[in-house]
């Protein structure tokens, strides 16, 4: 089976591009349907309330399934939602958008089950190459994607991105590999309540919040920066799309860089420096007027972004052992509510001052919020496990 595990990788690669595409076409569908920020971050809104629900079925498809299958139903879904965006209406978009998040809600848990699975005496190196890959795609798809948006059309360049990913679904669903085993799943409320401490129950509380907020952020900056940078007229228009690639990219860099920074420095502060480091550059991007400063502002606040999610996710499953496969379950899905919330109430911002710097803003906020969490989880793994 290793010897497939490219395929995973292809497909993350495309999830990343998939996940992004809405960033560096939004001004484009705006312009054609008349959106003001409020209603096109309605958009967000539905991609990510899919990828919840997407997400939070995704065990059971597994179950049935398989990883690799209930993965290539995923991207299915991925493709028909994309090919559908370019010929639909603002309304029929939103339904259009829901299908694309509900598709990534579904394929991303499987892939990533599959790839750590394959290869347990190194997951998380594997983990670690498998989100690059997700970086890659992320990174790349916004320029290409503005540059042919402005020579070809809209539908065509969807058209092609929807047919890798039935290319990549296809090779996925043609083996059907044997189940591995899968925690009952864990309601929250009752999760909480069972915990040994009160420690071990805030810790749990606390990183909930904080990937609720972290994922809304930094799915907020890579969806509205495209935008961002074309109110501010930063770059040339068929340039427009490296502002969100260098958001990406610096994510990209970052989280290559961040194993390494792990051998001097303990998780838990890595967090804590790396969402400073993101109040950073979210203060420069929104303050600054200049294409270099603000530039400068999203690729430090991307280096800061970077291991803020894959460090938090292994101090979590550090501390709680066996249980935090099963509370994953449902803290995992918390990501994308705040993906769903955080870049709609960016633009709701944007649209009620008059400005998408406001909304920016927001995600500068959020990026304190942050910070005072991380600082709160040291504060309390100082005093006990939080396993206990």
């Amino acid at each position: 089976m290793r010897n497939k595990l490219w395929i995973g990788h292809l497909g993350f690669v495309l999830h990343g591009v998939a996940n992004t595409t809405l960033g560096p076409i939004l001004p484009l569908l705006s312009l054609r349907w008349a959106l003001d920020d409020a209603h096109a971050g309605q958009l967000f809104t539905a991609e990510f309330l899919g990828a919840v629900i997407g997400t939070v079925l995704s065990s059971r498809l597994m179950m049935w399934l398989g990883c690799r299958r209930a993965a290539a139903l995923g991207m299915l879904l991925m493709s028909a939602g994309l090919a559908g965006i370019g010929v639909s209406g603002p309304f029929t978009a939103k339904a259009c958008v829901f299908c694309l998040g509900f598709g990534l809600g579904v394929s991303v848990t499987p892939i990533n089950l599959w790839i750590t699975l394959s290869e347990p005496e190194r997951s998380a190196a594997a983990a670690n190459l498998l989100n690059a890959s997700w970086c890659i795609g992320a990174a790349t798809s916004a320029p290409i994607i503005t540059f042919l948006v402005l020579r070809a059309s809209l539908q065509h360049i969807l058209n092609v991105i929807s047919i890798l990913l039935l290319m990549v679904a296809t090779l996925l669903a043609a083996e059907r590999e044997s189940l591995p085993p899968f925690p009952a799943p864990v309601d929250p409320s009752e999760a909480i309540a069972k915990s040994r401490s009160a420690t071990r129950r805030e810790f749990i509380i606390l990183i909930s919040v904080l990937i609720f907020v972290y994922v809304g952020t930094e799915s907020g900056v890579g969806g509205w920066v495209t935008t961002y940078a074309k109110r501010l007229s930063l770059l040339p228009a068929a340039s427009i799309g490296f502002a969100q690639s260098t958001f990406f990219g610096a994510l990209l860099v970052g989280r290559v860089a961040a194993p390494f920074i792990l051998k001097r420095m303990k998780g838990a502060k890595l967090v804590l420096l790396s969402a400073c480091v993101s109040v950073a550059g979210m203060l420069l991007s929104v303050t600054a007027s200049q294409a270099v400063p603000v530039l400068a502002g999203l690729f430090v606040a991307g280096i800061g972004f970077a291991a803020i999610f894959p460090t938090t996710i292994a101090t979590f499953s550090d501390r709680l052992g066996a249980d935090s496969i099963r509370l994953a379950g449902w803290i995992f899905p918390l990501g994308y509510v705040g993906a769903a919330i955080i870049p709609f109430a960016m633009g709701a911002a944007s649209e009620k001052f008059h400005g998408l710097r406001f909304g920016m803003a927001v995600a500068l906020a959020c990026a304190l919020i942050v910070c005072a969490i991380q600082f709160e989880i040291i504060r309390l793994l100082r005093r006990g496990p939080a396993a206990g």
